[in-house]
């Protein structure tokens, strides 16, 4: 079944390779129940979340309904640099029904940087503890 809003990208077959930090989303779709294991390079990263198992379709093929519809299992991992290769195991059916369909997104990790006013208060903060630390030594 086609996916919509956005359209998944289905030309390619686990397992999923890419290098670099990410942060990646996976998300059940079509029946409401399904729960999946995400491996990166054969190592456990977790399972997606443990809905009500109802087998409604309430969202069939949208990915954005069922990002908005806390029915559907999901699980957002993070991994670090290097290189991956990712796997996903259907791990539990929907309710009278037997397979699952999931998607998933990676999206680069960014670095936190602090903001310059930051770094200038902490680079003041450390000379005053100095110049107190100082004072108290000499005294």
């Amino acid at each position: 079944m086609p996916t919509s809003n956005p359209v998944a990208d289905t030309t390619a077959a686990a397992p999923w390779t890419f290098s670099g930090a990410a942060n990646i989303l996976v998300l059940d779709l079509f029946s409401e129940g399904d729960i999946f294991q995400i491996f990166d390079n054969n190592v456990l990263l977790g399972t997606t979340s443990n809905v009500a198992n109802t087998g409604v379709d309430a969202c069939g093929g949208n990915i954005a309904c069922a990002l908005s519809n806390a029915s559907y299992s999901r699980g957002t991992f993070s991994v670090g640099s290097g290189s991956h290769s990712l796997t996903i195991t259907h791990t539990r059916d929907v309710l009278n029904g037997t397979g699952g369909a999931a998607v998933f997104s990676a999206t680069a990790a960014t670095a936190v940087v602090p903001e310059p006013a930051t770094t200038a208060l902490m680079a003041a903060s450390l000379a005053c503890l100095m110049l107190v630390r100082r004072r108290h030594i000499t005294t």
